[in-house]
């Protein structure tokens, strides 16, 4: 070894050289990297319910391998016209996700995540429990993402909308457009304890998501560029609380967690959640 990587007794150095030609030869594939998960790994038999013809989409993990705690990771790939759910379980908690060419589904990761990236999803509703670290949003359109996570990046998306409650400012980069920031609006058992696992406080509800930091520049592609174009808020006429269309096992929390929502966002769904208008009542009949 220390004569093909020119390595020097004398000299206790190495050859610039032999020393790079040996590193490149003796490279490997990361094990635990997405392109080994894609080629090797098994997928996870978790129920799934697909409106195609014949489900095409990877869901798998490198838990099995005995990852570290850090290495963790779980892929969904290529998800198509289906409903993903998924609460807690030693193969999730902690886990760095990527969700990776999904299109026309509903994915429910109610665990706590050390990541997430959403990578050229479409037409897709994501719920996570929670991330302690970034949750990335990157070259999405038409998604509707929900969220508890430290910071929110998002970078080429466009008409997406985004519920999430953070701590930190927003970062919106280039080539965005027409996204709508919104307060985090779901309820589910679960979330105390990702939030909790995850170390975000509740009591910081609803975040600074309205707040975001703008990475643009005066324009693309010749043209100018505005934060009206790029993002704007919720109407408050247009909000409404999300409810997880899912039932949980007896053993798990039985009350219903929601965050803090922003006075006219709780003024609205109070409102709606008043009596029907008698005109509303006519046309439902």
């Amino acid at each position: 070894m220390a004569a093909s990587s020119g390595y020097s007794k004398v000299t206790r150095s190495f050859a610039c050289r032999p020393l790079a030609t040996w590193i490149i030869a003796n490279l490997g594939q990361n094990p635990l990297g997405v392109q080994a998960m894609m080629a090797s790994s098994t997928r996870i038999c978790w129920p799934l319910h697909s409106d195609a013809p014949k489900p095409r989409g990877r869901v798998c993990s490198n838990a099995d391998k005995a990852a570290a705690p850090s290495d963790k990771l779980v892929l969904l790939h290529a998800v198509s016209r289906e409903t993903v759910c998924r609460a807690g379980g030693h193969t999730c908690d902690q886990a760095s996700l990527l969700a990776w060419r999904c299109s026309d589904s509903a994915l429910y990761l109610l665990t706590p995540l050390r990541s997430a990236s959403l990578h050229k999803c479409a037409r897709s509703m994501v719920l996570l429990g929670a991330c302690s670290g970034t949750l990335l949003v990157d070259q999405c359109s038409d998604c509707v993402v929900v969220a508890a996570c430290r910071r929110l990046c998002v970078s080429r998306s466009v008409r997406c909308t985004l519920h999430v409650m953070t701590p930190n400012q927003p970062v919106i980069g280039p080539g965005c457009e027409s996204l709508l920031l919104a307060p985090h609006h779901a309820s589910f058992p679960q979330l105390g304890r990702c939030l909790r696992l995850c170390k975000l406080n509740k009591s910081l509800a609803p975040g600074v998501y309205n707040r975001p930091h703008l990475l643009t520049g005066a324009a693309v592609d010749g043209h100018s560029v505005t934060a009206a174009s790029i993002w704007r808020p919720m109407h408050p006429a247009d909000f409404f609380p999300m409810s997880v269309p899912f039932q949980f096992s007896e053993s798990e929390d039985s009350e219903i967690t929601c965050l803090e929502l922003p006075p006219e966002y709780e003024e609205a769904v109070q409102v709606s959640d008043g009596p029907m208008h008698p005109g509303k009542m006519l046309v439902r009949g």
